[in-house]
């Protein structure tokens, strides 16, 4: 009966666990929607249509100087490298995760703090996607910032799925 119970929690938290990957979906070159609801193309999980990209298709807009525009894109190689990074320590995580529950005489404790783990990375790489976010605007002039909120709400009026999530 305790291996029942045992194995029915396991199968629990698998399915659990299991359906939430599949919202990170990592197909490349289409649009895909994140954990954040965002969609983003092209890029899969490692890195965000975002990443300053956009801010550069609206460089004359803006008027982005060639110093900004260097820093941008400095900023999203570096975002890109360490995304990389944040990502392979969750996959490493899952395939730990799923060897712990494919394991004979699962420990529970151990399962549970691997899922704990698992998420914190999670919400590790959001954080920094946010805080790219905030490097990249950072910049920008104020005026540039106020530009950029009026082509944000003209792009998000017209074609929402493919404004830049800011």
């Amino acid at each position: 009966m305790k291996k029942l119970i045992a194995a029915t929690s396991v199968l629990s938290l698998l399915f659990l666990f299991s359906g939430t990957s599949f919202s990170e979906t990592k197909h490349h070159g289409h649009y895909s929607k994140g954990m954040d609801g965002h969609k983003y193309m092209g890029h899969g999980k490692h890195g965000s249509k975002w990443g300053g990209w956009c801010l550069l298709k609206y460089k004359t807009e803006l008027g982005l100087t060639e110093e900004q525009q260097a820093k941008i894109k400095a900023l999203k190689t570096e975002n890109q490298k360490q995304a990389i990074m944040r990502q392979a320590d969750i996959d490493v995580a899952k395939v730990e995760l799923k060897e712990l529950i494919h394991k004979s005489g699962v420990d529970k404790e151990a399962v549970k703090a691997k899922i704990k783990e698992v998420y914190g990375k999670k919400a590790d790489k959001r954080i920094a996607r946010y805080l790219h976010k905030q490097d990249v605007k950072s910049v920008l002039t104020p005026e540039q910032k106020e530009k950029l909120k009026k082509i944000y709400t003209m792009a998000k009026s017209k074609a929402p799925k493919k404004s830049c999530p800011l």
